[in-house]
């Protein structure tokens, strides 16, 4: 039997392809990127992917996201495909991506467990009210246009690994019981969650939000701290990461350069590599 790293390990290295791709895109189309979250914490910590990582995220000011949305497609081919709300508006996630039928993976932290395409996340980063006041409302419409979109796709987004503050467990336990997606819009949802998340652009903003990733109001800093962006060694590239890593690791992992226990170095997403018409259970 594999060693769960051997298997993480595989899908980093096609993940990878995935990476070249959207920074070559970036590059050609002169928009700026960073990494994000776990991918930037990589890059410091361990000049790649954390070992038991199973995904890689990018980020990417709210207009160069836009731009990238209306140009990836001519740069898609063979196995390689950009995927997104504006190009199907049944996909279920908030974010885009590019995936690759190279290989599929097995995912089984979500409520009904599902066979998708290798694919790497790239986040849009938004603007927030300069004004305090105005940020304590505008947080208010933010989780609630999340909480509402998640509700919406609630079998195929929950994740049932994370842990999560108390309001959000009464949620999805809530949601166990009562079938609340079938009464909610996907669509609206997922457009009212986009247009709040729109209203303040990253361009008239001291303070620069990642909020579809997974740490929300965390992943909210001074758009000095992401700046003009620094390049990091990773896998054996140069990839654009936010100027002051100390202060965005800080304040997302706090002690960042500390390794978690065992028991808590395990994929997030619970992934497996399956083949292409293979079930996961004869894996």
């Amino acid at each position: 039997m594999e060693n769960k790293y051997e298997t993480v390990r595989k899908l980093q290295l096609i993940q990878v392809k995935l990476i070249k791709l959207f920074v070559n895109i970036c590059e050609k189309e002169h928009l700026i990127y960073y990494m994000s979250a776990g991918t930037m914490l990589g890059a410091v910590r361990h000049n790649g992917y954390i070992p038991w990582d199973d995904d890689a995220d990018f980020m990417m000011p709210r207009e160069d996201y836009e731009k990238f949305l209306q140009v990836a497609s001519k740069y898609m081919n063979g196995n390689y495909s950009i995927e997104h709300f504006y190009l199907d508006n049944q996909f279920p996630n908030c974010t885009a991506r590019i995936t690759t039928s190279e290989k599929k993976i097995y995912i089984k932290s979500a409520i009904k467990p599902r066979i998708e395409n290798v694919w790497i996340d790239i986040l849009p980063i938004d603007g927030m009210p300069n004004k305090k006041l105005v940020r304590l409302i505008h947080k208010g419409r933010l989780l609630f246009a999340r909480a509402m979109f998640r509700l919406a796709s609630f079998d195929k987004l929950t994740q049932l690994n994370k842990n999560r503050p108390w309001y959000e467990k009464i949620l999805i336990e809530f949601a166990k019981r009562f079938p609340i997606q079938k009464i909610l819009s996907y669509p609206k949802r997922w457009r009212a969650m986009d247009r709040a998340l729109k209203k303040y652009s990253p361009k008239t903003s001291d303070l620069w939000l990642v909020f579809l990733g997974g740490y929300k109001f965390k992943e909210m800093f001074p758009k000095t701290v992401f700046g003009k962006g620094t390049l990091y060694d990773f896998e054996g590239m140069k990839l654009m990461g936010v100027d002051d890593y100390d202060t965005y690791l800080k304040g997302i992992y706090g002690n960042y350069m500390k390794l978690p226990p065992k028991e808590k170095r395990v994929p997030s997403h619970g992934q497996r590599i399956v083949s292409v018409n293979a079930h996961p259970s004869k894996q």
